[in-house]
This record gives structure tokens, sequence and C-alpha cells, in this order.
């Protein structure tokens, strides 16, 4: 029956491709194979069997020549543990190799560079120091105090967890509970517990793509109270992600016979600061006590007395607690994240924490609601007001930690002012709602009644508990499976059945897709906020973004490379000419002009047939090599298919740039493509480009660029002026310029600039990977283009019958990778092929005299 079970839900993980980033569904065969060897092994053999397992998919996920170096470093820090040297001597030698490996992964010697953030160790050091950064410190502070002989299989296993190499925020196992819950009760019961936990792994990280797709809103979509209540309400449930996660690692760890404690426990029902600390993360706060809580605290309580003792030790973990954060970021993104915010997020957590920690010393700590002999209403409002004030608490500290800017944070939350009596009146009955089903749930739990299905602890086989697990599981999974297959979902109807397939890929919601396409995650702070997928997401290969910023080597934000040359006026930044770096990985070089392109002439060649492309990051072949964008393909294609004649030869120039909109593409048009003396100007146009545009003239005006006349009056006109916050800016900008009036103004300053030369203006729709962000989609921008005297092309079926998911560059990057941009291509050659009357693709050209 457990194995039925693990099958289903093994294989509802891959129908909702949870974690499909992590590499996790890569493993679910050796996962499931190995479940069934390992139980079916002989005791003494199932320790070494686990090892070797754990080994296979390191090589699985990461490839063999990676998987030995880690193993290889890793041994050899195990091995540091168990020198024959005196303790403090062997803690140097590990300092001494940790510093050398912290050394490598930032890059801080020129040597390092290649090494540390390559495709060797950049893909093996943060794998290595999520198993090793915490587990070590543990491993050598319990090594003093073992007393039992451990085999070296279940030492060594205790670093190489099999799912550790998917997930890099690991939870913090401790050595001794390791070793003690391994087979420490019947094996039915920890193998039905760890498929329990699977599954309620999976259920938590559904509905955090529940929320994070459908609930979060983008901070500019805040209008009023309803909005503020959803943007702050929507934050903390965030949270179910890294539960989630923790729930499936822990569960994937008891297939393999370790009863390992709940990782989380009902957290969103804390009721006090101490309450959540003890429930969030059991594991972290298990380590900090142990670690650096208790060892602090015994001595200080000689010299200064309890209380003395209580402040400074509390005190003391929430420092440690947030350094070890940035510490543990460092080993996933190669830079250590230190930021103001951080520190006031966890002072304010740690001052709450010890503040309840001095009440309940004062006080006596009372017994839970749940333990009280006889149920009364004001206990139960109590409670209930205790448990709706922290999640409330936590839904505030954590939408603003999310923010990364309080100022933005404060602005937003200001929205909800605009809003009329009937807002609050609505607010206040919820409130109101939620406290009365507080009181009736624990009424109701007062006279027996049971609201959870089953707990974490089945208590054996034949059990009811057992029985409840087995029956929750197996139809849970079943529901999930069913449900994930189209016969299925056209039975429920197309709502439904689109809110389903919604939820069967990993993707970016609206506000982190439109960042991601225009190239906005410009720090570090964005990459590991809170709301952001990305975070959630950090696997290997993870490359930080400072290693190539402003130096010439490896980047994977444009704006923050040293290829980004920044203007100064309204166009804010272009591609350095003649230049080369390593972008997302690959080659990104530019030609004497500034083109993402091959060289071409100034002057155009006699005979040729010359299409000049404005456009973003997809043109531009974010992610694939210079011959592999869609750009390139067409002109390859027209040459070997065309050319001839009159026409001896095509010429498709490439002027798209990560991160342009709308109005840059006016503004390149205006200043750069004409002197190459164009037959085609071709605008290659895709949702959120006009939104785009706002925010890059919210940027250059806070420079102090100056614009065409037309923005230039909007912008005096609404008092706009640099020096201002810049989401101030970019709010007034939004309400002094409509998204229609700035649509239409580029697309006819491009059309009848196209015509003064002597070109044709074409405006092709370039579909996106991961949706369009309405209003702009191909109906609203198309017809804008149409009747500023566009030839339109509609390149909306470029993707029809493939899988996106299996188009995007990257796990969460929703760029077009080579096989996208070939479907492009394809789809790009046809659309002029059908117009090529209109185009005059079989004459000499259209452009001027020659």
């Amino acid at each position: 029956l457990t194995t039925t079970q693990l099958g289903v839900l093994l294989l509802a993980m891959h129908a909702f491709q949870l974690e499909k980033a992590s590499g996790i569904l890569k493993l679910t065969p050796l996962i499931f194979g190995g479940f069934l060897v390992h139980a079916a092994l002989p005791l003494a053999y199932r320790a070494p069997f686990f090892l070797a397992l754990s080994f296979a998919a390191f090589g699985v996920v990461l490839g063999v020549p990676q998987a030995i170096l880690l193993i290889a470093i890793g041994l050899a820090l195990i091995g540091a543990c168990h020198l024959p040297i005196a303790l403090r001597w062997r803690i140097l030698v590990l300092a001494a190799m940790g510093a050398g490996l912290i050394a490598l992964r930032g890059a801080w010697l020129p040597w390092a560079l290649p090494w540390g953030q390559g495709q060797w160790a950049g893909r093996v050091l943060p794998v290595l120091g999520s198993m090793f950064m915490f587990r070590l410190v543990i491993y050598l502070y319990d090594l003093r105090h073992e007393k039992a002989p451990v085999s070296i299989w279940r030492r060594l296993s205790y670093f190489f967890l099999l799912p550790n190499v998917c997930f890099l925020l690991f939870p913090v196992i401790d050595y001794r509970t390791y070793q003690r819950a391994y087979y420490d009760r019947d094996p039915l019961d920890i193998y039905q517990q760890g498929v329990l936990r699977i599954f309620r792994g999976l259920t938590h990280i559904l509905l955090y793509r529940v929320v994070y797709y459908y609930l979060v809103p983008a901070p500019w979509a805040v209008t009023d109270l309803g909005g503020v209540v959803l943007f702050v309400a929507s934050a903390w449930p965030l949270y179910l992600h890294v539960s989630g996660v923790f729930h499936l690692v822990v569960g994937v760890l008891g297939l393999f016979g370790l009863n390992l404690p709940p990782t989380q426990r009902l957290y969103f029902l804390s009721s006090s600061p101490n309450d959540l600390w003890r429930r969030a993360n059991i594991y972290w706060k298990d380590f900090m006590m142990k670690v650096f809580y208790y060892p602090t605290f015994k001595p200080l309580q000689k010299k200064w007395g309890l209380t003395g003792a209580l402040v400074v030790s509390t005190l003391g973990v929430f420092v440690a607690t947030w350094l070890l954060h940035s510490y543990q970021w460092f080993w996933v993104l190669g830079t250590f994240p230190f930021a103001g915010i951080d520190a006031v997020f966890w002072t304010i957590i740690a001052a709450l924490v010890l503040a309840n920690s001095l009440w309940e010393l004062k006080r006596g700590k009372r017994r839970s609601l749940t333990q009280l002999p006889s149920w009364s209403l004001g206990d139960a409002l109590t409670h209930t007001g205790k448990v709706l004030g922290m999640f409330l608490f936590m839904a505030v500290m954590w939408s603003w930690w999310s923010t990364r800017d309080t100022g933005r944070w404060l602005s937003i939350l200001a929205k909800g002012g605009d809003s009329e009596f009937g807002a609050y009146a609505i607010l206040g009955l919820g409130i109101a709602g939620i406290l009365a089903t507080g009181v009736l749930i624990q009424y109701a739990a007062s006279r027996g009644w049971k609201f959870g299905l089953v707990n974490d602890d089945p208590a054996g086989p034949g059990a009811s508990n057992y029985r409840r697990s087995a029956t929750v599981t197996s139809l849970g999974g079943l529901l999930l499976l069913g449900a994930s297959q189209p016969p299925v979902q056209q039975l429920v109807g197309a709502p439904v059945a689109g809110f389903v397939a919604s939820l069967q890929s990993e993707r970016l919601n609206q506000q982190d897709a439109e960042r991601q396409l225009r190239g906005h995650y410009e720090t570090l702070l964005e990459t590991d906020v809170a709301t952001s997928a990305l975070s959630a997401q950090a696997q290997p290969p993870v490359q930080p973004k400072s290693s190539g910023a402003r130096s010439g080597g490896r980047a994977e934000s444009l704006l923050e490379s040293d290829m980004i040359s920044f203007t100064g006026d309204a166009l804010f930044h272009e591609l350095k000419r003649s230049h080369e770096i390593v972008f997302k990985g690959l080659p990104l070089r530019t030609n004497e002009w500034g083109m993402r392109d091959k060289p071409y002439t100034l002057a155009k060649p006699p005979g040729t047939y010359r299409i000049t492309m404005l456009g973003g990051s997809i043109s531009m072949g974010s992610g694939v090599m210079e011959d592999q964008t869609y750009e390139a393909l067409v002109e390859a294609r027209l040459n070997r298919e065309l050319a001839g004649g009159l026409n001896a030869r095509y010429e498709i120039l490439n002027f798209a740039v990560g991160g342009y909109g709308l109005a840059q593409h006016m503004l390149v048009a205006d200043r750069k493509i004409f002197r190459f003396e164009p037959d085609v100007v071709l605008v290659a146009g895709h949702s959120a480009e006009i939104s785009r545009s706002f925010d890059v003239i919210s940027r250059a005006i806070e420079k102090g660029a100056k614009f065409p006349p037309f923005l230039q009056d909007r912008i005096d006109k609404a008092g706009i002026k640099p020096g201002m916050n810049r989401r101030e800016i970019h709010r007034q900008l939004r309400t002094a310029l409509s998204r229609e009036e700035l649509g239409r103004y580029s697309y006819r300053q491009i059309v009848e600039a196209s015509r003064r030369h002597g070109a044709i203006p074409v405006w092709a729709w370039v579909p996106r990977l991961d949706g369009t962000n309405p209003p702009e989609t191909f109906e609203y921008l198309s017809t804008m283009a149409k009747n500023a005297g566009f030839v339109v092309l509609n390149l909306d079926d470029a993707y029809k019958g493939h899988n996106l998911d299996n188009l995007f560059v990257g796990p969460m990057d929703s760029h077009p990778n080579v096989e996208g941009h070939r479907l492009l291509a394809d789809r790009l050659y046809e659309a002029l092929r059908a117009n090529g009357k209109m185009l005059k693709l079989g004459t000499a050209g259209a452009g001027r005299a020659r």
C-alpha cells in the first residue's frame, strides 16, 4: 500500500511539475526504485545502499565529474573532523579549509573566478555549502560527546543526503537526532509517515502556487483598501513554499528509515512571538538553541543572573540568525547579501521574542487553550485574537521585508486611505467573522471534535491513524493525479480546468515576470525577497550577479553588467560597441555599432535588402548564442532561399537591447537606424513593452534626462522633477500620461520617421512564454500599431503545439531557448513571405535610391 501511495504521489509531482527547477523530478525514478530495493535489503546493508543511492543522485543532477568533486571535498572535510589531534587544532584545520572554499566561492582571488563560479565549482560549491556549512558545526559539536559506535555509512550519509543536491535551502538536521531516528520504530510506520509528509509537502507547494499566482498583487496594482489587505495578507502565506519543501525533504528521508521530527507545526496558528519561534522552523530553532543559546546562557546565568543571561543569549541568537542567513545565501549566490532592512527585520523579531520571554519569565508560562480543562468564551476569544494578531503582524512584516523599500511599502499602504467607509466596514465584518469562527472551532474542539484528518505520527500498522494516513494520501494523491489529466479537466468546465492547468507549471507571477523581462533585477536583494519565485528556486548552477558586474566577466543582469553604457538621457542605456562579456553563461558580444550582431557596413551594399529590427531582451537573444537568435536564423534563411537576382543578399540588423520598451524603440529609430538605409523598420513588440517604457522613463527622469517635446511637456505639466523618489515619479507619470497616449505617440513617431526615409514600418507581435499582461494584448497593441500605419505581423501561434516550459532558457527564466528562437524564426519567415509583395521582398529594395 505504501509503495502504491508513493508511486501515485511521484506521478502527481510530475503532472504538476512540482519543484522542477530543483531537479527533484529527475530523481523520482531513483527514489521510487531505491525505496523498493532499500526496504527489501537486510538492515545491515541499508545504510551503505542509501549512501550509494545519494551519490548516484548527485551524478544525475550535477553530472558525474561534478559529483566526484563534491564527494571528494566532502570526504576531506569529514576526514579533518577525525584527525588524531586536539579538537582546537582540528577546528583550525577546518577553518583553513573553509576559508579556502569561501574564497573560491566568492571569487575573491583573480585565479578563483573561473573555478568558484564556473561550470565545475560553480555547480559544486553551492551544494557543498548547503551540505556542510551547518551540519559540520553540529557534527563537530556532537562528536565530543559521542559514546556509542556509529557505522561509517551512517556517519557519511548524515552529510550526503539524497535530496540535498536539489534543495540548497535545506533543513538543519541535528546529528544526534539523525542517528537516534534511524529505524527507531516499525519500518512500516516510518515509511507511511514519509509518504504522508511527501503528500503534505506537495499540498503546501500547490497552495503556495495559488497564493503566488493569483493572490499576490503587483505593487502598482494596489489602488484601494482591498488591494492593501490582499497585498499584506498574501505575503506571509508565501512561506508555504519553504514548509512544503521541508516536508518533502523529510518525507523522502523517511522512505529510507529516518523517523525525523516535524520541521514545522501549524505556524499560521501561532499565538505569540515565542510560539512562532517554536513552530515556524523547528530544526533551525533547535540548532540555534543547541549551538548558541545554551552555551551562552549557562555561563552568563552564573554571572548576571537569569534575566541578564536570557536577554544576552536571546539577542545573540537573533544576531547569529541574521548573519548565518546571509552566510547561507553566500553559498547559494556567491556574495553576502547584507542589507539594513534585514538587520531591522531581525531586530524587531528579536525584540518581540525577548519581550515575550521576559513576560513569560515574570508571569509564568500559561498552558495553551487546548490544555484547559474547560472552555470559556473569554479565553477562546482572547486566544483567537492572539492568533489573528500574530498572523497579521507577520503578514505586515513579511510584506515590508519583501518590498525591500520602506518608502515604497508605506506608499502602497497609503492607498488604503483612498477608500470609502463601506470598504472599512467590510474589513471590520471580515475580522469579526474570523474571530467568531475561531471561537466556534475552539468550542467544537472542547466538545471532542477533531479537525485534523491525520497527525504526523502514525501509531502503527492496522491502527486507525495509520489507516487514516493511508486513506488521506491515497485519495489525495489520486485526486491530484486525476485533476491533472486533460480528459478530467474537460469534464469540469473551462474555468476550473484553466485554473488547475495553470497550477501545473512552475512560472513567475505577473509582477516577477515583468521584472525579469525588463531586466529589472538590478540588485542582489531583489533575488532573495520573500515574494519572489526566483529566491525560492535558487538551485545549482547559481551564479552571483555581481561576478560580471562592471568587470567584463560573467553576469546575470544585463543592466548590472559591463556590457552596458549609461547614456545620461532619455534612452537611459545602450550596449557598448565592440565589447564582449559572459552573460548567462554564454558569450555576449557587440559589433562596432553596438548591436548584438555580426559586423555590417554603414553603407548598404548594392543589391541588398536591409531590415533594421527594434526590440527588447527576447529579440536581443538573452540566454542564447548570437547565431541562434530568431533574427539571425531568419536572415540566414532569406539568403538561403531568396537571395539572387536584384536582391543579391538580405541583412537584418539587430538593434534590440534588453530592458528596452516602446519609448526606447522610438528613440533608437530617431537616432540610429536610418543612416543604415533600411528598406524595412521591424518593431518586435510584445506584452508589457509600454509598461516597461514607463519604468525606464521614470529612471531617466530621476537622473535628469530630457525627452522629446511631447513627453517633456507632459512631464513638466505634472510637476515631475529629477531628484524625486522614483516610485513617486512613476506614479505621477502614469497619472499624467496614459498607456494609450504613450503607445500611440511612439508608434506614430516610428512610422513617420520610417516613411520620411523611404522605409516600410512593420510591427511583429512576438509572444512571451510566460503569458500576456493585460491590457497589452495582441489585439490592444496591434490595433494601435495598425492605426499608426504599420504592417502588422502576428507570430502568436509560433509556439503552438509545444510545451512552453520546455522552451524556457532556464528553470525560472522565461526567455526562449534555442528551440524557442527556431520556432519564432520559422513563424516570422512565413509572415514575411506572406506579405512579400507589400514588403517588396522580391525587388532590389524599397529604400532610398542607391
